[in-house]
Order: C-alpha cells, then sequence, then structure tokens
C-alpha cells in the first residue's frame, strides 16, 4: 500500500509544479495576445489608407485609359480613309514630341537659372 501512496504523492506534486508553472504562462500568453490585438489596430490603421490610395489610383488609371480609347477613336475616325491625314498626323505628333522636349529644356534650364529671365542666358567664355 505504500506505494500506492507514494504514486499519489508523486502525482500531488507534479499537480502543484504544474500549478506553479501554468499561472506565468497563462500570464505570458495574456500579455502576448494583447501585443497582438494592439499591432492588428495599429495595422488597421495604417492598411485603410493604403487601400483608399490604391482604389483613388486604379479609378484614375481607368478614367485615363478610357479618355485615350476616346482619343484614339476620334483620332481614327478623323483621319478615316484620308491617307494625307494619315500621312500628316505621325509627323504633327512627333514635331509636339520635339515642342515638349524643348519645353522640358527651358523648364529645366530656368529651375536652375530663374534669374534667366531677368537678365537672360549667360554668355559662355569666348562668344
Amino acid at each position: 500500500m505504500a506505494s500506492g501512496s507514494e504514486g499519489i504523492d508523486e502525482a500531488r506534486r507534479l499537480i502543484r509544479h504544474l500549478d506553479g508553472q501554468l499561472g506565468p504562462l497563462a500570464n505570458s500568453t495574456n500579455e502576448a495576445v494583447r501585443e497582438i490585438r494592439k499591432l492588428a489596430a495599429n495595422m488597421d490603421g495604417e492598411i485603410a489608407p493604403l487601400a483608399a490610395r490604391i482604389a483613388d489610383v486604379s479609378e484614375e488609371a481607368g478614367a485615363t485609359l478610357r479618355r485615350a480609347r476616346t482619343t484614339i477613336d476620334n483620332i481614327d475616325s478623323a483621319v478615316g480613309d484620308d491617307s494625307a491625314l494619315a500621312y500628316r498626323l505621325p509627323k504633327a505628333l512627333k514635331e509636339l514630341e520635339g515642342a515638349a522636349r524643348s519645353i522640358r529644356l527651358l523648364a529645366d534650364e530656368l529651375n536652375q537659372h530663374p534669374e534667366a529671365l531677368v537678365w537672360g542666358k549667360k554668355k559662355a567664355k569666348g562668344e
């Protein structure tokens, strides 16, 4: 019978030991859950504006594509079977591209040297 009571005593010691371990483990688990909840709340606050911005950009891109399609359709309608216009249109677009490049260069120059509007372009040495 002594071995039976030793087994019960051993089981009681084990249960007391486990009870001592479960309290801190439960506290650690609760703290981890609180931290996870804080992280989730912070992520919700950051993800919502990002999702809204993505939706805005997507909507803007869709509108731009619709305008581009309308422009292309208008050009197709204007060109029709007129081969002279079909020939001149790419040339006109190239000239517009060159003009846009020149405007960009001018804007860059004025950005770097705004005084050029008042004093003009500085002459290089030897000019």
